[in-house]
């Protein structure tokens, strides 16, 4: 006997949608915590006029919502209101297009990232987080264009190049049998206005001497003007991609705002084996987007003569190439994380995160109005700017340096040949090495960035040294180089990491960040962008992390089991 299954049976009134949604789920919690927020702006952009539009509020809980749900495109949105019964029941049957929902996303990129800053700040109420201690960490994220759109620096100023010195040579080729020096041809100034003026000038001067030159030097003129009027094209589109590139290495067709980049996840290179010979191609890394992987071959399986040839070592190496051949368009995600709670970010156009600390530290100032008294990162960002700034801030730096994990080793500690094991005598200014040799003061240079001093210390004869072998490989004395400050910023962030209190901070920024990285790639799959633009992928992400910031709460955490362990219940028998 089973319950009766009617499928199209029809009831005397119409249920009712709140009574299908558990008092505690995450969408009634995103309704509660969005209606206390102040929302006046996201009404004040709407206009009174034409036809009613769809209330804001509404619009952006259902936007929220359908990120916590990992729905995110506009489509995706609108086939998730009409679909789904939390969903129906937060916009009141009344489900928006997908245009809509687009065009209510792009237009509100600063009063959701309001909406974001409030959401933390609420979090920070409920002691879910503190503002004290900060983890800082950074990835990479591919950007929606293909690899092959890059434009490189490189590629572009040789090209200008060229460009150029075939301008000066049809120059010269034109006022071939005239008094005029090619020097001064060099000198000219060859950018695309100038050129565009001298374009002007010589159809001026063949117009006016038309009627006296032989018909072969006219032809031969007008050939060499039209010309140069193709190179003034060009090189007017290697100024304008210069001009967009900036001071990066290169930009995207595309999508001007992301940047030619090795993403982390491609980081992984495998040396050949010595019988794989050199002529023969490099493969790169298979893409984790759909558009770059191979195509699937017709056989599911090799066939067994390739199966008989290869040898197991030549099966588990891998070639990848370096290089640009595994570049593609990408962005540099900066995060500031406390308890796995996402606080602020930045989207940067550069691979380095050496010059991204600052500006994720300001704008997290900017959002809260406070300077966090502890920052822990790792080694990419010790630098001494970076050490200089922290200073400057009063915050105290949990942040690794380059030599920081080396210094740990067994080798290191071993080492008496290593600079920072020499004797030093202050008065004398010199270094003392194994073998009782000086290496005494030559010269200094400053610094670029932060102007600090690199003082260089040589020894004083190295060449019927015994230990030189093992002490230095090149062919003169060995030269060290001591920057002091460095040395001080170091000293004192190796008094911090390995404090108790640095130990346990070192060992919870391997979940803090990270994790919140794993959870946006492996688990949500968030490894390509969906849009065009650092605005639209800023606005993006605002609504994944405020999603991402919900799922924290302790609302909407599950229940943590009450499992006794073997050695309790063992115990209690």
């Amino acid at each position: 006997m089973y319950i009766p299954y009617l499928s199209g049976r029809k009831t005397l009134l119409p249920c009712n949608l709140g009574e299908m949604i558990p008092a505690m789920a995450p969408v009634r919690i995103i309704d509660a915590v969005l209606n206390t927020f102040d929302l006046s702006q996201f009404h004040a952009q709407h206009s009174s006029n034409g036809r009613p539009s769809y209330d804001p509020e509404m619009m952006l809980k259902l936007l929220i919502f359908a990120y916590t749900c990992n729905v995110c495109s506009s489509r995706a949105i609108e086939r998730f209101a009409e679909r789904d019964i939390h969903a129906l029941w937060l916009v009141g049957c009344n489900a928006p297009e997908s245009s809509t929902i687009n065009r209510f996303r792009k237009n509100s990129g600063p009063l959701i990232d309001a909406v974001f800053t409030a959401l933390v700040l609420e979090l920070g109420k409920r002691d879910l987080v503190s503002f004290e201690e900060v983890f800082i960490d950074g990835t990479t994220i591919q950007g929606r264009s293909k690899p092959s759109k890059i434009v490189w620096r490189k590629s572009v100023t040789s090209r200008e190049k060229v460009n150029k010195e075939k301008i000066r040579n049809l120059l010269k080729q034109f006022h071939e049998g005239e008094s005029i020096d090619d020097e001064r041809i060099d000198e000219l100034p060859l950018d695309a206005s100038s050129l565009a003026t001298l374009c002007d000038d010589i159809e001026k001067s063949i117009a006016a001497n038309a009627a006296t030159m032989p018909p072969s030097v006219l032809r031969k003129k007008r050939k060499i003007c039209k010309e140069l009027k193709e190179r003034t094209v060009k090189q007017a589109g290697y100024e304008a991609d210069l001009r967009v590139m900036g001071d990066r290495n290169s930009f995207v067709r595309t999508d001007p705002d992301a940047t030619g980049m090795i993403l982390k996840e491609d980081r992984s290179y495998v040396s050949h084996t010595p019988s794989e010979s050199s002529n023969e191609p490099e493969q790169t890394s298979p893409s984790p987007s759909s558009n770059d992987r191979p195509k699937a071959s017709r056989r599911s399986t090799p066939p067994l003569e390739t199966k008989a040839t290869t040898t197991p070592q030549k099966q588990t190496k891998k070639k990848k190439s370096n290089g640009r051949s595994m570049a593609k368009p990408g962005f540099n995600l900066e995060i500031i994380t406390k308890n796995q709670v996402v606080l602020a970010f930045e989207i940067f156009q550069t691979t380095s995160d050496t010059v991204t600390l600052e500006p994720v530290l300001n704008s997290f100032e900017a959002h809260y109005g406070h300077t966090p008294a502890r920052v822990i990162a790792d080694a990419a960002y010790g630098t001494e700017a970076n050490y200089e700034m922290l200073e400057k801030k009063n915050i105290i730096p949990y942040v690794k340096y380059q030599s920081y994990d080396h210094e740990q080793t067994k080798e290191y500690r071993e080492n008496i040949f290593h600079p920072d094991h020499l004797k030093y005598d202050a008065e004398g200014d010199y270094y003392t090495c194994p073998n009782h040799r000086k290496l005494c003061f030559v010269r200094s240079s400053p610094k670029d960035k932060t102007g600090s001093e690199n003082r260089i210390y040589q020894c004083e004869n190295c060449t019927d040294c015994a230990l030189r072998s093992a002490c230095y490989k090149g062919r003169e004395n060995r030269l060290i180089t001591i920057n002091r400050r460095t040395r001080d910023y170091e000293e004192k962030a190796r008094n911090n990491l390995l404090s108790d209190k640095g130990q346990r901070l070192l060992a919870q920024r391997a979940i803090e960040p990270e994790t919140v990285f794993g959870q946006f790639k492996a688990n949500l799959g968030m490894r390509r962008t969906n849009f065009f633009g650092i605005e639209m992928l800023k606005v993006d992400l605002n609504c994944r992390f405020i999603a991402h910031n919900f799922r924290k709460m302790t609302e909407i955490k599950p229940k943590p089991r009450n499992r006794k362990s073997k050695a309790k219940k063992k115990a209690q028998k």
